[in-house]
């Protein structure tokens, strides 16, 4: 699905190979939950390295050493476990669904049925070929420019986003309003840097990208001299994208990516791109203004328009309708898109079996259908009261820092704490679900049944357009294992499926608990005051309510966590930029930091032994590191780095730790 749909929410590091798991609601007696699910495993700790020297090998050495990375997987570790463990469960509901050939086709479970029982059907795929995807291509017309932009609305329509991206949230300077945002979007490699990079590692990836693209369009019926120069031109086509995209870093700075336009100024911003045409395509009724993110990338795009010829256009869109159905389409079109990005540029050696695929794909697509479904099944409502509980409590901790913070003054320090009383906390589920009563899919066409979900939802999305926001709504399904801090609705939301060991254990130790998912509800409650938080106000509105003075310390401290992680080596030459993922490191640090603060007022009140021999601070620092054990592929760690804000799983531990008095006092070490 489109990215752009989760309204610039901050998403905490769990964003990779992330599953979602509960216990059922059937709980298991505590004896044998503490047999499946131990708060801490002591057999995964190496013991022959110091605690000081390098905390992350001391808590998982040894696991680190016995599990390495299964052939069709690309990274392995806490978050992995939670995924496939939960693959089951959802396998479960969807086996069920799927044999139910007699409940009604309108139905939750008859949607789901239908979506999986027609991607397990690979005889049938086999048996239409590429016909499915030539019937949709017959839609692509590039004679004229007014051709070109009804096509790329289709695309739009169905949550593919080709040349640039529409997405329907909040005006960030007037959170009362759902806006139309447009941004940069249209590249088939991974990041910016893919196309403009001058290593020998990149240019060796632009080679292997133009010589996949080939085989895939003669994959797609192209003969072998029309793919050569089809894949020629595409690489030239997204590679003008590319040089007139904003990079990683400026984009997450939403000053520079707010540029509120009228319709009249976006007209003459791109005169050679017709914006009613598009808009009527779309079928979007809407009278408001516009926030255009990257103006020079329209710029480009209307230049674009009037040298690109038609076939050219013709053979782009043809790649991304090929790239993003994929997975829905004959094996042998699969394999080569597998070959190139999975294989050669993550890492992954063997193809997952086809069940495995197809449930990867039904997690996300069919979203709030199957996550209803999982909560009324899994979910205990133990989970949410324990939440509750915990979250009041790093709540309470952070308010504490916020009052003891010795360089703010009181006038930043009163805004902060308004803030954080006005944060909403959201947890388990929505109370309230899309009934997708509209919605049809049917047990024999895979390829359509994607099209049918991403036309629905899409229309579910384009409604916002012009109103006021709904503050029930969520933003990611409750069965993901994940968390996030939304800056424009100042709330943090803790689904379901992150309510489970290794995160959330019901029958762990506090310590173990505060550790993990303690960690994680300081770690997204922090995100409302790291760089780009602490530019939203109580409501959600980009808006400056930190003094000069206040505003200048906070940076001076920011400038040497920056210089912290840049000095971090990763692998060969490839370090941690500590600008792109300071975000990330300011919420890693303030989230172990609130977790333990909250962890001493829990002790008041309850009496905390000792375990395995280790005291109850020295367990929650070892909770904390055990969520991020992980072993990845060599390829799939330099695309973490080039790509993502979030600094690799051992420095999420050792960073932050670095920082931390308690730790030090905890293990008696001396800084």
């Amino acid at each position: 699905m489109n990215q752009t749909v989760l309204r610039q929410i901050v998403i905490t590091g769990l964003l990779l190979f992330l599953g979602f798991a509960c216990t059922p609601r059937e709980m298991l007696d505590e004896p044998e939950a503490v047999s499946m699910y131990p708060a801490f495993d002591t057999s995964n700790m190496d013991l022959s390295v110091k605690p000081g020297e390098d905390f992350y090998l001391y808590a998982n050495g040894k696991w680190l050493q016995n599990n390495p990375v299964p052939e069709d997987k690309v990274s392995i570790g806490a978050f992995r476990e939670v995924y496939d463990r939960n693959q089951e469960m959802i396998k479960t509901l969807l086996d069920e669904a799927a044999k139910d050939v007699d409940s009604d086709p309108s139905s939750l479970r008859g949607q789901v049925g239908a979506y999986y029982t027609s991607g397990l059907d690979s005889a049938l795929i086999e048996e239409k070929s590429i016909t499915p995807l030539l019937a949709q291509l017959e839609i692509v017309k590039t004679g004229s420019s007014g051709e070109i932009v009804e096509t790329i609305a289709w695309f739009h329509s169905r949550f593919m986003a080709p040349v640039f991206d529409i997405s329907f949230y909040e005006d960030p300077k007037n959170t009362d309003l759902v806006i139309v945002h447009l941004g940069q979007s249209g590249l088939g490699l991974p990041e910016r840097e893919y196309y403009v990079g001058q290593s020998e590692r990149l240019k060796e990836i632009r080679k292997e990208y133009q010589d996949f693209l080939g085989r895939f369009f003669q994959a797609g019926g192209y003969t072998p001299e029309k793919a050569e120069a089809a894949a020629t031109s595409i690489l030239l086509f997204e590679t003008r994208l590319a040089e007139a995209s904003m990079n990683l870093i400026d984009r997450r700075d939403p000053q520079k990516t707010y540029h509120k336009m009228s319709l009249s100024e976006l007209k003459a911003l791109t005169p050679d791109l017709s914006w009613d045409l598009y808009f009527n395509t779309l079928g979007l009724n809407y009278d408001q203004y516009y926030n255009i993110h990257q103006p020079d990338f329209f710029r480009e795009i209307n230049q674009m328009l009037t040298e690109i010829p038609a076939e050219v256009w013709t053979d782009y869109f043809t790649w991304n309708m090929m790239d993003r159905m994929a997975h829905y389409l004959p094996g042998e079109i699969y394999a080569l898109h597998f070959d190139f990005f999975n294989r050669y540029l993550s890492g992954q050696k063997v193809m997952e079996p086809r069940t495995k695929r197809v449930l990867d794909q039904a997690n996300w697509i069919l979203g709030d259908m199957l996550a209803r479904l999982y909560v009324e099944t899994y979910f205990p409502p133990e989970a949410k009261e324990k939440m509750t509980e915990l979250t009041g409590n790093l709540k309470h901790a952070l308010k504490q820092r916020i009052e003891n913070v010795d360089w703010m003054t009181d006038k930043t320090r009163e805004k902060a704490l308004v803030k954080l009383e006005a944060m909403r906390i959201k947890i388990g589920y929505p109370d309230s679900w899309d009934d997708f009563s509209g919605l049809t899919l049917k047990r024999d066409d895979y390829f359509g049944n994607f099209l049918r979900i991403a036309a629905y939802q899409f229309d579910l999305e384009k409604a916002k357009a012009g109103q006021k926001p709904d503050p029930e709504e969520w933003h990611m399904p409750a069965h993901i294992v994940n968390a996030y801090y939304n800056p424009l609705g100042n709330e943090v939301v803790f689904p379901a499926g992150i309510l489970q060991p290794s995160f959330f254990n019901l029958h762990a130790d506090d310590p173990v608990n505060y550790g993990g998912i303690g960690v994680v509800i300081g770690h997204e409650m922090t995100h409302g005051f790291d760089n780009h938080g602490r530019q939203y106000d109580e409501n959600g509105m980009l808006n400056d309510w930190w003094t000069a003075e206040d505003a200048e310390q906070f940076d001076v401290r920011a400038k040497k966590l920056v210089r912290q992680y840049d000095n971090y080596v990763v692998i060969d030459t490839f370090r941690i930029n500590g600008e792109l993922t300071l975000g990330e490191n300011i919420a890693d640090l303030g989230g172990v930091n609130v977790a333990y603060d909250a962890l001493q007022l829990a002790k008041r009140d309850n009496e905390m032994k000792n375990i395995d021999g280790f005291t109850p601070d020295q367990r929650f620092f070892l909770g904390f590191a055990q969520i991020w054990r992980r072993n990845m592929s060599r390829e799939t760690m330099i695309r973490r780095i080039m790509e993502d804000e979030h600094s690799p799983a051992h420095y999420r531990v050792v960073g932050p730790l670095e920082n931390v008095n308690a730790f030090y006092e905890a293990f008696h070490i001396q800084p």
